[in-house]
């Protein structure tokens, strides 16, 4: 009786069946998870370009732009299509965007100028989606500090003058020619400068 029931093999497919049930499932999740990662990650990415499109059009003043940038921002986040991936399911976590010079962030090499490229809008992501624990497979997280996938998203389109800037470089020209001239005339011409601020500001 013993050897029969050693020696049966019925219902071996559906062990191997419900094993291989559970790895695909768990592959699918992780399929999952990534393609909504990849998704939310362009998403985030379109509310920084279209934030940093508003930061670099010229207005009075630059922080003038920075908070009608942030308002931009924030319309994007708080949409009715996007807004519950964010704040009811809190898969994803969007940190608070900075926007403005990102030189300090990405500093030029040794030997070269600045030439203001860093300009726009950046935003930490969370993916808290692939942060996941699969039988079989393990968990997705091996980093001990817990962050998780973390990372930034950029769009830099640069900054046009203000009109604060226009103004402000206008009136101080005729210094600027002759701290590099170092000619008396200039010198002299410096209390009588008058600024005229034509449709050029």
């Amino acid at each position: 009786m013993k050897n029969r029931i050693l020696s049966n093999s019925d219902g071996i497919l559906s062990v191997d069946y419900i094993f291989a049930l559970v790895l695909a499932m768990g592959f699918m999740i992780i399929l999952f998870s990534l393609s909504m990662t990849l998704t939310m990650v362009d998403i985030v990415q379109y509310m920084t370009f279209s934030s940093a499109r508003v930061y670099a059009v010229a207005y009075t003043s630059e922080q003038e732009s920075i908070e009608l940038a942030k308002n931009k921002f924030i319309d994007l986040y708080t949409h009715p299509a996007v807004s519950p991936m964010f704040e009811k399911s809190k898969w994803f976590v969007v940190g608070e965007p900075k926007i403005g010079d990102r030189s300090d962030r990405y500093p030029p090499n040794s030997g070269s100028e600045n030439k203001h490229t860093f300009y726009g809008v950046s935003v930490g992501f969370n993916a808290k989606m692939l942060d996941i624990k699969i039988p079989f497979y393990g968990s997705t997280n091996t980093r001990d500090d817990g962050q998780g996938f973390v990372s930034e998203v950029h769009s830099f389109l640069g900054r046009e003058p203000s009109l604060g800037d226009c103004i402000n470089f206008t009136s101080k020209r005729l210094q600027w020619l002759y701290e590099a001239y170092n000619h008396p005339r200039l010198r002299n011409s410096l209390n009588e400068y008058k600024l005229i601020a034509d449709n050029g500001c």
